[in-house]
């Protein structure tokens, strides 16, 4: 989990400590989605800056909350690293209107992961390298991508775009 204190921009990177885990309120399925404005549950974590109980962290400021799936995911790891860098320009108010070539870049990258067995990192435009899935293995890779890859982390291996003539949903 990965949250963004508005007020103060202070980036931490949220894993919950089994006992934070052990010691959290289970939701149930009828509290749950939540939804934009809604108040989010509160929780305790040990962050990259300290442990932290969240509505106390947050105080009267926003806070936006990211979920990942587990720890060191190669999609997470390019997303939480953006988001870390950029952290001082962090604000998307309510008020702000969305990005809609960003839905169209969202669909390319769809797409691209349906019919093929990568993912795209943080920022990745159409034409971009891309991340061989976490599901395929090595031996797996090296069949699919006899060029190889660049891997600069052992769960992130980089590869340039496969399939070129996947349609854009551009």
């Amino acid at each position: 989990m990965f949250s963004v204190r508005i007020g103060q921009l202070i980036v931490a990177a949220c894993v919950a400590t089994s006992a934070a885990a052990a010691s959290a309120q289970p939701l149930s399925r009828s509290s749950m989605p939540l939804r934009i404005g809604d108040e989010a549950p509160n929780f305790t974590a040990q962050t990259t800056q300290g442990p932290i109980d969240f509505h106390a962290w947050i105080g009267n400021g926003w806070a936006i909350l990211f979920s990942h799936p587990k720890d060191f995911t190669p999609v997470c790891t390019t997303e939480l690293g953006y988001l870390a860098r950029i952290k001082s320009e962090f604000m998307y108010p309510m008020t702000t209107g969305r990005n809609f070539d960003e839905v169209l870049r969202v669909l390319d990258s769809i797409q691209l992961t349906a019919k093929h067995r990568v993912a795209t990192p943080a920022n990745w435009k159409q034409g971009d390298d891309v991340i061989i899935s976490g599901s395929v293995s090595d031996d797996e890779a090296r069949k699919q991508y006899p060029e190889g890859w660049k891997a600069p982390r052992p769960y992130l291996r980089i590869v340039h775009r496969p399939g070129a003539g996947v349609a854009s949903a551009r």
